[in-house]
């Protein structure tokens, strides 16, 4: 082998590493459980927010937070700040308890929101005392184990899944199914989510419980090849050009993170803006035919975005010396008013202000 491949090897290896060095520091925000407000009856009054909630594996870094007061609500923003080159042990949770006095001037008599990290909104009086205690529901998921399609109408195309699994738990409560299609960077894209809702306070058999549920997808079908996720899982569902009733084929997919470098924010000026982020980085898999897809999660401050590539499960992918990148603009969900907002692409995140021309 050559002298200057082996060089050429050897700085490939070694640019992840510094580019990470320069990542910033971002924040994970605390899962809330549980809320309560304690109000004194001087005068003014005080009132003191009591939060319990977690931080899905993270490190034990303590919590930290910001409040602001817009009119009659007041936003509480409770998370932990992550190094970018820290990785955490992988564990089940962190609990936390957050006590906190809220800053401000509170009249009796009149109704105010608290919100805490976009998850609750709790509404109080001053002159009431003690806000009974809020629970905030938990959302387990179910696991998947097997997924089959089949056409059940052409025109327009609707498709009918049938999911089979198991509930983690034996709580008897209803299971909710959340479905969107839409493009994704040009691919046909389907998110389904089955999940339960409980109280945090109800103790559950802990023993596993089958189901078998049907979701029906419809229009903006096309007939093109759809890629699918249903919880953990992904499918590749082959849709022939002229669609016939009847059973389709699914290829298992992987799903594996990107490396996101650079983050670049463009807004427009209209009321209220458009935001989208330009966006690159290192793919995660370096087989050609991996796909770059995405899923938007926007809260009250902003807008969590999750990229990733997919490509077959069993597909052996070649190595390469050059690192295989990205490079592509995602429009952000939802309309922005004045104000700053945040926006984190896996590991990396961003502050960003809005000015429009507002009437």
């Amino acid at each position: 082998m050559k002298w200057w491949v082996i060089l050429s090897m050897l700085g490939w290896l070694f640019i992840p590493a510094i580019a990470q060095d320069d990542l910033p520091p971002y924040a994970v925000p605390l899962t809330v459980e549980t809320v309560n407000v304690e109000i004194t009856q001087s005068e003014p009054p005080q009132v003191t927010l009591q939060v319990w909630g977690y931080i899905e594996n993270a490190c034990d870094f303590p919590i930290e937070s910001q409040q602001y007061q817009s009119g009659r609500v007041i936003y509480v923003r409770l998370y932990i700040t992550m190094p970018p080159n820290v990785r955490c042990a992988v564990r089940e949770s962190i609990q936390h308890t957050v006590t906190m006095t809220l800053n401000g001037t509170f009249e009796k008599g009149i109704v105010y929101t608290v919100d805490v990290n976009g998850a609750v909104q709790l509404e109080f009086d001053p002159a009431q005392g003690v806000v009974p205690l809020t629970n905030i529901p938990q959302r387990s998921y179910s696991q998947v184990e097997h997924v089959s399609a089949t056409i059940v109408e052409t025109s327009p195309l609707q498709i009918l899944f049938t999911v089979e699994g198991v509930h983690p738990d034996g709580c008897e409560v209803p299971l909710w199914v959340s479905q969107s299609v839409q493009n994704t960077n040009g691919e046909q894209h389907a998110v389904i989510e089955l999940y339960r809702e409980r109280d945090a306070n109800i103790d559950c058999p802990m023993v596993e419980q089958a189901f078998q549920e049907t979701v029906l997808i419809g229009p903006p079908l096309d007939a093109r090849d759809l890629f699918v996720e249903i919880n953990d899982s992904a499918y590749k569902v082959i849709i022939p050009e002229t669609p016939t009733t009847g059973e389709l084929t699914l290829v298992p997919l992987r799903r594996t993170p990107v490396f996101v470098e650079s983050i670049l924010i463009e807004t427009t000026f209209d009321y209220p803006a458009e935001v989208s982020v330009h966006t690159s980085g290192i793919m995660g898999e370096t087989c050609p035919e991996a796909v770059l897809l995405w899923q938007q999660t926007s809260y009250s401050q902003g807008v969590l975005v999750d990229l990733y590539t997919l490509v077959e499960k069993d597909a052996t992918c070649p190595l390469t010396i050059a690192p295989v990148t990205f490079d592509v603009t995602i429009p952000l969900e939802g309309a922005y008013n004045d104000g700053q907002y945040q926006v984190r692409i896996n590991d990396l995140a961003q502050w960003f202000s809005v000015r429009t021309s507002s009437p």
